[in-house]
């Protein structure tokens, strides 16, 4: 029996405001990450981790950014937290006994944010150097969720659906930045790192992270304080370009975190400079933890050492980054703190797709 039109048109309508109430109600309009491929956000089937740097301030920044990764942290339960340095501001801690590792570190964060009750990865910043370095490696005795066994270290994390890791490897950027090389002393490398630099410890740390990327690992990742390149603030570090990224490109680095530029930076090798390479590694600035932003590169930058590398996002933001990591690919998004918007995404695949 055919439709009347009359029929049809009633249909037509209920359908319509049927699609509308659905719309309203946000069950058509992409899910939050769906960008990603699917599966990427299952709890069972990815290791999901947390980045963020530059925030022992003390002050209301640091306090919003961390009330918004608490909130974040109680949705997508991170397993750990990695700190690209710059714990604590302004000079360090003098000893292990600074009240700072409680006001700066365990009342805004693990204290208050169940969520955040995981391993924090720590790494020194040039803030951190000015201090004693020591004491904060120390600290890792004192509390259950720092964790710096020593000055650089290097970490094996499981990751769901795979017999290999991924190797987390933490580097002390005060030493390789300040400790010399060719490319001289960066402008941000104060008299107290300077002095507190040990005779070959540049080359020793050299030796021991090409060792250490040399290992099998589902995911290489990287971290230190300094960045590579970067287009905001201090800007990039032409030691670290010259005797750091060449051994990051030889042994198949997926991803360089780091942070001391207070922004929230993307960035990737030029097409002429990455044609060699099959998979190089994507470059990360997140240092946007509390302290003042940055929303310019800084005059005495090292500007010239940018022209390898293009950004591909940046935002002079507070806020971090959230890391899903499965057996094939790694999501990053980029989450500013002020609305708790994701501002920009990419992944990453374990080889070209």
């Amino acid at each position: 029996m055919g439709w009347s039109k009359s029929a049809m048109v009633t249909l037509s309508i209920v359908t319509f405001l049927l699609l509308v109430r659905q719309l309203a109600a946000g069950n058509l309009l992409p899910k939050h990450g769906s960008r990603h491929p699917q599966g990427m956000h299952h709890p069972t089937s990815t290791l999901r981790w947390v980045v963020v740097g530059d925030w022992g301030t003390g002050d209301d920044s640091q306090m919003m950014v961390a009330k918004t990764m608490g909130k974040v942290a109680s949705r997508v339960h991170p397993e750990f937290v990695v700190s690209t340095g710059d714990q604590l501001y302004p000079a360090g801690a003098p000893d292990v006994d600074s009240p700072d590792f409680v006001s700066k570190f365990e009342a805004p964060y693990t204290q208050a944010h169940a969520g955040l009750r995981v391993p924090w990865f720590m790494s020194l910043g040039n803030h951190d150097c000015v201090g004693n370095p020591d004491a904060e490696v120390l600290y890792t005795n004192r509390s259950k969720y720092w964790q710096m066994p020593a000055r650089y270290y290097a970490q094996t994390i499981a990751v769901p659906n795979t017999t290999l890791p991924l190797r987390l490897v933490v580097l002390d950027a005060c030493g390789l930045v300040c400790g010399g090389g060719d490319a001289g002393v960066n402008f941000r490398c104060d008299r107290e790192i300077l002095d507190s630099i040990v005779p070959g410890s540049r080359a020793r740390q050299l030796s021991w992270l090409d060792a250490e990327l040399a290992k099998p690992a589902a995911w290489k990742i990287v971290v230190a304080h300094w960045p590579i390149f970067s287009f905001l603030g201090n800007g990039p570090s032409a030691t670290m370009t010259d005797d750091v990224l060449p051994i990051l490109l030889r042994r198949g680095v997926h991803a360089y975190f780091s942070g001391h530029d207070h922004s929230l930076q993307h960035i990737e090798l030029k097409r002429h400079a990455r044609s060699a390479y099959s998979h190089p590694p994507h470059f990360f600035v997140s240092g946007a933890g509390g302290y003042r932003l940055h929303p310019v590169l800084k005059e005495e930058a090292e500007s010239t050492v940018n022209k390898k590398a293009t950004p591909t996002f940046t935002e002079a933001a507070h806020g971090f980054m959230v890391v899903y990591t499965s057996r094939k690919r790694m999501a990053v998004e980029l989450i500013r703190a002020s609305d708790a918007k994701m501002i920009h995404s990419v992944t990453i695949h374990a080889s070209p797709p």
